[in-house]
C-alpha cells in the first residue's frame, strides 16, 4: 500500500502539488512501527563550516541518542573560525566521532561537500546513511524511532523537522526536508551528490533517489514524527541554495532514465 501511495504522490506532484502533498501526508500516517528494536548501525555525516557557535549542541544531541550504535563523521570545509579546534577536541571524548579537516573549501570550488561523507560511508560497513547538519539538534529518539519503522519497500526516509529561530526557543513551522534523510546501504550504490544540474544539491539528490524508487517500485516516505530541530540561519554554506534553473518536467526528461 505504501509503495502504491508513494507512486500516486510522485505522479500527483507533476500535475497538482496540493494533491501530492495531501497524499504525502497520508503516506506519513501509514508508516508502521516494526515489532522489534533495531540494532542496526548508522553513519551520520555532519558538514561543518564556521559553526563554532552551534556545532557543540548538534554533537551533544548525537551523544544523547537512545540508540547508541552510530558513527558520527564531521568534515570541516576549511573553516576560517575556531570550528576545527573545537570539533577536534570534541572527537577525543568519544571513539564514535571522527573528524577531518579539508585542505580547501569544496563548496566554494564548485564541488559538493556531502560527497566526502557519502564516500566515507561507502568505504565502511554501516547499515544506514543519515545527515545531521551542524546547526541542528536531533531529538533524543531520532535514530531509534527511524530504525523502528517498517523499512520493507522503503528506499529513502525523509526527516520531518521543525524550524526554529537561532536560539531554538521560537518555533516557526514543520516540514519534510530534502537534505536530511536516512538511506539503507543497498540504495546508495552508484549514486553521489552533484552540482550544476539546475537544482540545489540536496533537491537534485532526492529527486534522483525518487526516480530510482519509482523504477524499483519502492517508496520515499516522510517520518511520521519529529526528528530534528533546525535553526533558521546562514551558518551552513548550503543555506544559500543554488538558483533553480530547470523545471520538474525538464529534470524528469533529462535524468529519469539514467538515475
Amino acid at each position: 500500500m505504501i509503495r502504491t501511495l508513494f507512486l500516486l504522490e510522485w505522479l500527483a506532484r507533476f500535475f497538482h502539488l496540493g494533491m501530492g502533498i495531501r497524499i504525502q501526508s497520508l503516506v506519513r500516517q501509514r508508516v508502521q512501527q516494526a515489532t522489534k528494536k533495531s540494532s542496526a548501525s548508522v553513519f551520520v555525516h555532519m558538514c561543518a563550516y564556521n559553526g563554532v557557535e552551534v556545532i557543540e549542541s548538534a554533537v551533544n544531541s548525537m551523544l544523547a541518542q537512545s540508540h547508541q550504535n552510530w558513527h558520527l563523521f564531521i568534515s570541516d570545509d576549511a573553516s576560517t573560525d575556531e570550528t576545527w579546534g573545537l570539533i577536534e577536541q570534541i572527537s577525543g571524548c568519544d571513539d564514535r566521532i571522527q573528524v577531518e579537516r579539508l585542505p580547501y573549501n569544496l563548496y566554494q570550488s564548485g564541488k559538493s561537500h556531502r560527497n566526502i561523507g557519502l564516500s566515507r560511508f561507502k568505504e565502511g560497513m554501516w547499515d544506514y546513511y543519515a545527515i545531521l547538519d551542524q546547526d541542528d539538534v536531533a531529538e533524543r529518539d531520532w535514530l531509534a524511532r527511524c530504525l523502528g519503522l517498517d523499512w520493507n519497500g522503503v528506499s529513502v526516509l525523509r526527516m520531518w523537522n521543525a524550524r526554529y529561530d537561532w536560539s531554538l526557543e521560537h518555533h516557526k513551522y514543520e516540514y519534510p526536508t530534502a537534505a536530511q534523510i536516512m538511506v539503507p546501504r543497498t540504495e546508495l550504490i552508484g549514486i553521489e551528490y552533484r552540482r550544476g544540474s539546475g537544482l540545489p544539491v540536496d533537491t537534485d539528490f532526492l529527486y534522483r533517489m525518487e526516480f530510482r524508487a519509482v523504477k524499483k517500485f519502492k517508496a520515499v516516505v516522510v517520518a511520521p514524527f519529529l526528528c530534528q530541530r533546525m535553526r533558521f540561519s546562514e551558518t551552513n554554506q548550503t543555506a544559500n541554495p543554488e538558483t533553480v534553473s530547470i523545471t520538474r518536467w525538464a529534470f524528469f526528461r533529462k535524468y529519469f532514465w539514467n538515475a
